[in-house]
């Protein structure tokens, strides 16, 4: 597994075995895997070795944690959630962004940017801007932004991408921009959040897992074929996945 979404979807897989099969579970050393499963009191430790995708083993219907948890024998849950566990340092920082933002009003962390999905804007009309704008009304937001070019070319080198695939990030207005923070920072920040509002990605199944509402953009040119929960015909881009939660509304752009 390479990018933090699909680690967040397999997270219950060292829980699930080591409690039905007494599994010493120990996980390919990979930094996403690292960055999700740290403070996981089920991983025994880790392996220098390649890794494979989990896809091809996916069996049954339903969210991706489900149809791993039926190709491993297990029984599935029938509203899937990824497994977090935070330090009491990580609980800290959350608290801390909370403490320096109004306290008046309920906290929304936006993502401009997935790599599954690419990103909106370019020019022209940038819808963030107005979801943003709209959100801001009500809620305190909060808005991850990558402006390090060094992270940048981290990211790039570790994803096997093209130059050019990403740029640094820019803040939406009426937002806290929360520049350069780490991946468990990030995570750290569903801790103290009301609201998640972004792409499908990795912050997507961190408000699963943190039981944080979520609003999830789907843009039609990237998802022609609207996928629904539980099951479905999906197109061929999606044929071995299953990625929503049937607690998260969906905004369709």
């Amino acid at each position: 597994l390479s990018h933090i979404g699909d680690v967040l979807c397999a997270s219950t897989l060292p829980r699930k075995l080591s409690e039905a099969y007494g599994l010493d579970v120990r996980l390919v050393d990979h930094r996403s895997t690292r960055q999700v499963l740290q403070h996981n009191p089920y991983v025994a430790g880790y392996r220098a070795t390649g890794f494979e995708s989990l896809s091809p083993f996916a069996r049954g219907t339903g969210q991706m944690i489900q149809k791993l948890e039926t190709s491993f024998g297990l029984s599935p849950d029938p509203f899937p959630r990824p497994d977090l566990h935070f330090s009491d340092e990580e609980y800290e920082f959350a608290l801390d962004i909370r403490r320096t933002v109004p306290r008046h009003k309920p906290v929304a962390i936006v993502s401009t940017s997935g790599i599954t999905d690419g990103r909106f804007g370019g020019g022209g009309d940038n819808p963030w801007e107005r979801w943003t704008a709209a959100l801001a009304e009500h809620f305190t937001v909060l808005h991850p932004i990558i402006t390090d070019i060094r992270r940048i070319e981290e990211v790039i080198r570790l994803q096997g991408r093209r130059r050019g695939a990403w740029r640094p990030d820019r803040p939406v207005a009426a937002s806290f921009a929360l520049e350069n923070i780490s991946c468990r920072q990030f995570l750290s920040l569903f801790t103290i959040a009301d609201l998640y509002f972004g792409p499908n990605s990795g912050g997507m199944h961190t408000a699963a897992a943190t039981d944080t509402p979520a609003v999830v953009v789907l843009p039609t040119h990237q998802y022609p074929e609207f996928p629904a929960f539980p099951d479905r015909n999906y197109n061929r881009m999606w044929r071995n996945e299953s990625f929503l939660y049937p607690y998260h509304t969906l905004m369709v752009h």
